[in-house]
């Protein structure tokens, strides 16, 4: 899923301000996404909201910690931007491999 947003909805973002660009994404659009992909169980809407929001955040973090992701808030327009980060030990990695990684699920 992350890949796709990527590829569609992606910018060109210097997340530490050095010149050194990354195809990022907004988070809240990959959130909106896997919030429309992800059936939650629960008896009301708070209840499956709730169930996403944990679920989207353990995965984003996840994610980050095992290096495959990385995100950072833009100080021009507040927006938090998430992208890929290529692992320094597989360089030019297939990025099908990364597909199942990166579905937040």
């Amino acid at each position: 899923m992350l890949i796709g947003m990527i590829d569609r909805h992606g910018v060109q973002f210097d997340p530490l301000g050095d010149g050194v660009m990354v195809k990022a994404v907004d988070m809240e659009k990959v959130r909106a996404e896997f919030n429309s992909r992800w059936h939650a169980d629960g008896d009301t809407e708070r209840k499956r909201a709730d169930a996403k929001r944990k679920r989207f955040n353990s995965g984003r973090d996840q994610l980050q910690d095992q290096g495959r992701i990385n995100f950072r808030q833009a100080n021009t327009n507040g927006v938090s931007y998430v992208w890929l980060v290529e692992p320094k030990d597989k360089p030019g990695m297939d990025r099908m491999f990364l597909v199942p990684l990166l579905d937040f699920g």
